[in-house]
């Protein structure tokens, strides 16, 4: 089979043969050394760029890498995509994870240099320069939110929402780097091909429930959306229903029968669809003029709990993925019972829109088969029509057998693994009391489980975490539990604290505080690249010690896992240990402070052969056993780690 071409090498060979004299653009030190070291340097667009090429390719094995990982090396693994189990997943928002003030102006506005454009938001060639830094961490995914063509018409922010999406089938022009000659699809392949060279799979999350209020499917397919009446827009909102009806609601998702339908008022105000030719782009904004009046594209909601207090999603909508021309009832209005739960008496197979099915199917193969991608993440997939589900999987697969899906749920459920899901984002346990939160995880890890769940205190959607010392005590949970992928979104290792989003799990007092600051979901905003490389270090530690044993490490199989019960007086101290199901003798021990402000001490037993010295990974100090038992005292927040192969 004749090789596809390769813009990696490309890409390479117009850097070697076409220097430019940008002399002076800053570039994070975190990007550039092995070793790492906070601050910038200032290097030439040309040096630094080129010397990143050379470095990915000097992994080359001479394949193609446009392909996935999975058809390069020939590998199958459980039900397809199984290889999930040993991926450790950095998660990238292009844009916001790669974006860094080049030139020093203060700002993250573009700038110019003799006649060429240079962006200082982030694009696929500084994600392809970043690669060295990701793998690092021990990552072998990268999992990247949405990429593709974003909407304007009610974007928030400078930039809007990449899950705006105008059109999925297209890449996000601005992630292109513009100073090189080279489209936005090639620079996205060179990416893929980087990866693949390095060893390192491709994931895309994409979101098939929303479109953006202007997509480009609305003008020769206005039946896959809803629509509502100009004149009453400004009494559209997400319906209400009473203390009784929403007791009835949250039974729905259990039940999965007849759903409780919006007042009346509310469903009069949505219109039937217009036909193509009464449809106008005027002010960036679809208008349909029928019979009925005027008609526009209503905003979504967050649709489930029916009560949620999320504001109104201004720049996405709903697809209409059930049509209501066979139905007794009306279904032609937005609710949690058309986009989520699918009254039984619209969720049968002739009132599928099957002109939006098939649309909606084609894209993972798109992505597949122009790019090569690994996998995706399916931005609530659970709320998508079962049928619907399984068609994605099974054409996916079609053309990749070992391709993976993850689903953002918040439970880990056996529905999911029997769909063909192979991995859950978004399953939470409590962290409000910090202890409480580790004692559960463990708990959790301790429990034979359908499929793994990515271990990840913070996602896009989140607050951050803002203490260090936890910080660290998850790093360490994530890396070496059973069943948890561990989950580094960007900014983590760098101690962020700002949000993305204000999505989950925000206070009052948060959402006030973060109501004029402008999000990186929607604006120009970077990292603090420049920032203490402490966590980075310790991560990076954490993650050669994961490398080193994970064969054993990265499995599902809860029984290597045994929880410690440390004498403490307060209880502040855990421990746990994983061992090698095949060889038991080999062990990692963890001991951790739970308590962030004072010294612990504990008292340990172990029963085995236990009567040696030990050194501990991170500090390298000696700790000995004696008679089974170790004892000592901890700092506030510390974790100490051993190998330990004891012989039986």
């Amino acid at each position: 089979m004749k090789k596809s071409v390769s813009y990696l090498k490309e890409i390479h060979k117009f850097f070697k043969e076409n220097a430019w004299d940008l002399e002076e653009y800053k570039v994070p030190n975190l990007w550039i050394y092995d070793k790492p070291t906070s601050g910038n340097s200032s290097l030439s667009f040309n040096e630094f760029y080129l010397n990143k090429l050379e470095e990915i390719l000097s992994y080359d094995r001479n394949e193609d890498y446009n392909q996935s990982l999975s058809k390069i090396n020939n590998e199958h693994h459980g039900i397809g995509g199984d290889w999930s189990y040993y991926s450790v997943v950095y998660n990238a928002f292009p844009r916001f994870t790669a974006a860094y003030d080049h030139n020093n102006s203060g700002d993250l506005e573009d700038f110019k240099h003799k006649g060429k454009v240079v962006k200082k938001t982030g694009t696929f060639l500084k994600m392809i320069s970043m690669l060295p830094y990701i793998k690092s961490f021990g990552c072998n995914v990268l999992h990247l939110m949405p990429i593709t063509k974003i909407g304007i018409d009610g974007n928030r922010g400078d930039l809007g929402s990449p899950y705006a999406i105008k059109n999925p089938y297209q890449l996000d022009e601005s992630l292109a780097e513009t100073a090189i000659p080279f489209s936005v699809e090639e620079q996205f392949k060179a990416l893929v091909e980087a990866c693949h060279m390095l060893d390192i799979r491709v994931v895309l999350e994409f979101v098939l429930r929303t479109a953006s209020l202007d997509s480009d499917w609305i003008k020769d397919n206005p039946d896959w959306f809803y629509w509502i009446k100009k004149d009453q827009a400004k009494n559209y909102t997400k319906p209400s229903f009473s203390p009784e009806e929403l007791e009835e609601i949250r039974k729905v998702p259990y039940r999965r029968s007849s759903c409780i339908a919006p007042s009346k008022e509310y469903q009069n105000l949505f219109a039937n669809p217009p036909s193509k030719e009464q449809i106008k782009f005027i002010n960036n904004k679809y208008i349909a003029e029928t019979e009925e009046g005027e008609l526009i594209i209503p905003g979504a909601f967050a649709d489930w709990p029916p009560d949620d207090q999320q504001p109104p999603w201004d720049d996405v909508t709903y697809l209409k993925l059930y049509n209501d021309e066979f139905s007794e009832q009306n279904f032609n209005y937005i609710a949690y019972n058309s986009i989520r739960y699918y009254d039984t008496d619209l969720e049968k197979e002739e009132n599928r829109n099957l002109g939006l099915w098939k649309a909606l199917i084609g894209i993972i193969p798109h992505y597949q088969t122009h790019y090569g991608i690994d996998g995706i993440m399916l931005d609530m997939g659970h709320a998508l029509p079962e049928a619907l589900m399984t068609r994605l999987i099974e054409e996916a697969r079609k053309i990749d057998s070992d391709f993976c899906f993850w689903e953002e749920n918040f439970e880990i459920k056996k529905s999911s693994r029997k769909t063909g899901f192979n991995a859950t984002l978004g399953f939470e346990w409590e962290f409000k009391e910090h202890d409480v939160g580790i004692r559960n995880m463990l708990i959790t890890a301790s429990r034979a489980l359908p499929l793994p769940f990515f271990g990840s205190p913070e996602t896009h959607n989140t607050p951050r975490l803002k203490d260090l010392l936890i910080k660290k005590q998850y790093w360490v949970l994530n890396s070496l539990l059973p069943s948890c992928l561990p989950f580094i979104h960007s900014g983590y290792e760098l101690n962020e604290t700002h949000p993305v989003n204000t999505g989950l799990n925000f206070s009052q007092k948060e959402l006030e505080n973060y109501k004029d600051f402008p999000l990186a979901l929607f604006n120009r905003q970077s990292l603090d690249w420049d920032a203490s490389v402490e966590l980075v270090e310790f991560m990076q530690k954490i993650a050669l010690l994961r490398i080193k044993n994970q064969e054993w490490i990265a499995t599902g199989d809860e029984r290597t896992l045994s929880i410690l019960y440390p004498e403490n007086r307060f209880g502040k101290v855990i421990a746990f240990q994983r061992h090698d199901a095949f060889q038991p003798w080999k062990t990692i021990l963890v001991i951790m402070n739970s308590n962030l402000y004072g010294y612990e001490k504990f008292f340990l037993n172990l029963f085995g052969t236990y009567n040696n010295e030990y050194i501990e990974y991170l500090s390298g100090d000696f700790y000995s056993f004696e008679d089974h038992w170790m004892s000592g005292e901890l700092k506030p927040g510390e974790c100490l780690l051993f190998e330990i192969h004891k012989l039986l």
